[in-house]
């Protein structure tokens, strides 16, 4: 298995399809085509605008097994989304505090695939040009962001109807992978806060936790791994049109909402998960949501329990999950996974 996680035996029949010739394929085995689909698989194409499950096959899964082998998946990357590549997705999903089904749909790939640009190296990268060079077979998958792959990239976006900036961020990513995007035509975080990575966003809503943290006593690891997961990584469409970052439902007590949206929200109920349409609060900016989070706990009385245990983050969550926050069983294991995972504990003061 190559760096990028791509078996031998695949990578050679890539090499041997390559419309790059014998030569360019000695570098790292790069750059590559596809390997051919079986006969009987679904095609990604078959089904664009929707989430990608097991039984896809194509340059799209390809691109998918890369990414989730940035994250030691050990995937053959060859385009079939197999078992194996669902038990990625699911093992993905769980580390990311996201819903655990093993389809790849718009939060699924928020998190797994980082917004890209001109200058960008990597197998993110080389995922990103492996679904281009469908497009555009001259392109080398090479793993480098250069002038060749911009260009792909702004005849791809121009192609889906796009803005054609030549960066690869959620909805070229949606569009790439032939999923369904988030609803909502604004894709832009909220000012301040970076989605291009999962490190650079913990860092930039870091000191918003803690501000809520000193104001309201809620442990910013607390606040941060909620906001991960209720926002997607900040790339939800609640997130990006009304800059919250957590799922409070529209109230006349906040003194801090500017606003309401009708979203559709899962809710658990009677042991299944059910899809509904519901107000959630907006906000002017990224701090006055996380302030909004830290007031709507403090002043709630079922989540009192929680405040005896601030300097206890794991028991904190678990408070706050048994006084009703969230319909999810598993929600306080998602939060706490998540901070300890990446750390959160740092944050707190």
């Amino acid at each position: 298995m190559n760096i990028f996680g791509i078996g031998n035996t695949t990578m050679r029949r890539m090499i041997r399809n390559s419309l790059i010739g014998a030569t360019a394929s000695l570098a790292l085995a790069l750059p590559v085509a596809l390997p051919a689909a079986m006969p009987g698989s679904v095609p990604v194409a078959a089904a664009a605008g929707q989430n990608m499950a097991e039984g896809a096959h194509g340059a799209e899964v390809s691109a998918v097994q890369v990414l989730l082998n940035r994250h030691d998946a050990g995937l053959e990357v060859d385009g079939h989304f197999g078992p194996k590549t669902t038990a990625a997705v699911v093992a993905f999903q769980k580390t990311q505090g996201l819903e655990a089904d093993g389809i790849v749909g718009p939060s699924t790939a928020a998190a797994l695939a980082p917004k890209l640009r001109a200058g960008d190296t990597g197998p993110q990268v080389q995922a990103a040009q492996l679904v281009l060079q469908s497009h555009d077979n001259a392109l080398a998958v090479d793993g480098v962001f250069g002038d060749k792959t911009a260009a792909a990239t702004t005849s791809f976006q121009k192609a889906q109807g796009l803005e054609a900036d030549g960066i690869i961020g959620p909805k070229t990513w949606a569009a790439l992978l032939g999923i369904e995007a988030e609803s909502g035509d604004d894709t832009t975080p909220p000012e301040g806060v970076d989605t291009s990575s999962p490190d650079a966003f913990i860092a930039s809503i870091a000191p918003l936790a803690q501000e809520g943290q000193r104001r309201h006593g809620v442990p910013a690891s607390v606040a941060m791994a909620q906001a991960i997961i209720e926002s997607g990584w900040g790339t939800s469409s609640l997130t990006t049109e009304g800059n919250a970052f957590f799922g409070i439902k529209c109230n006349d007590s906040s003194e801090y909402a500017n606003g309401c949206l009708i979203k559709e929200t899962k809710e658990f109920e009677n042991g299944r998960w059910i899809t509904i349409r519901d107000g959630f609060q907006t906000y002017p900016d990224a701090q006055s949501s996380f302030l909004d989070h830290g007031d709507f706990l403090a002043q709630r009385e079922h989540y009192a329990p929680a405040f005896n245990h601030q300097d206890d983050p794991d028991q904190f969550i678990r408070e706050i999950h048994k006084g009703g926050y969230a319909t999810a069983p598993d929600y306080a294991d998602k939060i706490i996974n998540l901070m300890q995972e990446y750390d959160l504990y740092q944050y707190n003061l």
